[in-house]
């Protein structure tokens, strides 16, 4: 009797051991399951970046780096966002139609991150963008209007601010034949600061100004514009442009202060406040969009090519939508045997970064590697390629 009591013990403790197991496993999916409805429902929630404009001439090398390092490259029409960075090669160009209706040229061997940005029509907007390297040309919107303090160009060793302007902000680096390290800008029409902490200096039309990178001296006025400020071969399309975007400025600010107000169901809503891009949760912008896009440029050999033409946007859509899909694309194939001189006498990245980073921005793959200059992840093997 013990014998046979034991026996059935034992087997009801095998039979209980056994179910747990299978009881252990069988919950598996059910909790897999249960996290990845979770995950889902709080990706559905995580706010889309915010448009902050939108490309109209895409000429050369180029890519577009997110903030989470993946690299693509840049078409006529994409939109560009809060967080990402833009970077040229030699003889790359970019223009780009900001929300706030400012104009941007972003000339070759540049980096330039779009590190803030708010256009919403109300005194919260706000442009923050860091020049690393290279140069631009800027024709400010409402923002640099109506909210001076609130739009700043920020470089490794100067930060400029506006008063209503066309400008050019250049970064040279150490070793460049140009001219003493530092940072430049030249004032093409009204007036900016140049400031690195306490000392500040204002420049004029026509008028450049320069801070050494060491930081030991001032920021000061140049007795003349130095002689690397020249126009690119997509300049007088640049000016022409960004002259048509102005003359609707105030009428877009109205529109597009409606629209965040009307919100994107038709209720009205209060704006969002400005935050940094890294820490900012408001809601995507529902914003009436830049212009119609300009024809794409099909290479900087064709430098004797007529620019689109001006006028309304409406009428242009059309007509440079079917030129602009017609355009071939100007970048060389990977590997190419040849590197093309820069125009701007700087150094430019070497040809085998170039070419790797160019094909990640093709394939769409994440840049695993931290830029040498912002601590940002960018292409692999091609860190040092772009360093001048």
């Amino acid at each position: 009797m013990n014998f046979g009591r034991a026996t059935a013990a034992r087997r009801r403790i095998g039979v209980r051991c056994l179910a747990l197991p299978l009881l252990l496993l069988g919950g598996v999916p059910l909790l897999v399951s249960a996290q990845e409805k979770g995950a889902t429902t709080v990706a559905s929630t995580v706010p889309s970046p915010r448009v902050a404009g939108t490309i109209e001439l895409a000429a050369g090398d180029a890519m577009i780096e997110s903030s989470d390092g993946k690299a693509r490259l840049p078409k006529v029409g994409d939109t560009l966002s809060e967080g990402e960075t833009i970077v040229t090669f030699p003889q790359g160009e970019l223009h780009v139609h900001m929300e706030d209706g400012a104009y941007l040229s972003v000339r070759e061997n540049t980096r330039l991150k779009i590190a803030a940005y708010v256009a919403e029509g109300g005194k919260n907007d706000t442009s923050v963008l860091e020049l690393v390297r290279g140069s631009l040309r800027s024709v400010t919107g409402w923002i640099g209007k109506f909210n001076r303090s609130a739009y700043q160009i920020k470089t490794p060793t100067a930060t400029i601010g506006v008063r209503g302007t066309d400008h050019e902000p250049t970064v040279i680096a150490a070793g460049d034949p140009r001219g003493e390290a530092g940072t430049y800008d030249k004032v093409n029409e009204g007036r900016t600061v140049l400031q690195t902490g306490p000392h500040a200096v204002e420049v004029g039309a026509n008028q450049a100004a320069f801070q050494a990178s060491s930081g030991a001296a001032r920021p000061r006025v140049l007795p003349s514009v130095p002689a690397f400020f020249k126009p690119t071969p997509n300049e007088q399309r640049f000016v022409a442009r960004s002259r048509e975007v102005r003359e609707t400025l105030d009428t877009r600010r109205i529109d597009r202060r409606e629209a965040v107000r009307r919100g994107p169901d038709g209720r009205r809503e209060p704006p969002s406040k400005a935050a940094p891009a890294s820490t900012r949760s408001g809601a995507p912008s529902h914003s009436v969009g830049p212009g119609a896009a300009a024809t794409r440029e099909p290479s900087p050999s064709l430098h004797g090519s007529k620019a689109a033409p001006g006028g309304p946007a409406e009428k242009r859509a059309g007509s440079e939508g079917r030129a602009g899909s017609a355009a071939p694309r100007s970048g060389r194939p990977p590997g190419s045997s040849s590197v093309p001189a820069t125009s701007d006498g700087s150094k430019g990245p070497s040809q085998h970064g170039r070419a790797v980073e160019l094909d990640n921005a093709r394939a769409g793959r994440p840049n695993a590697k931290q830029h040498e200059e912002t601590g940002e992840r960018r292409a692999p093997q091609g860190a040092t390629g772009h360093k001048k």
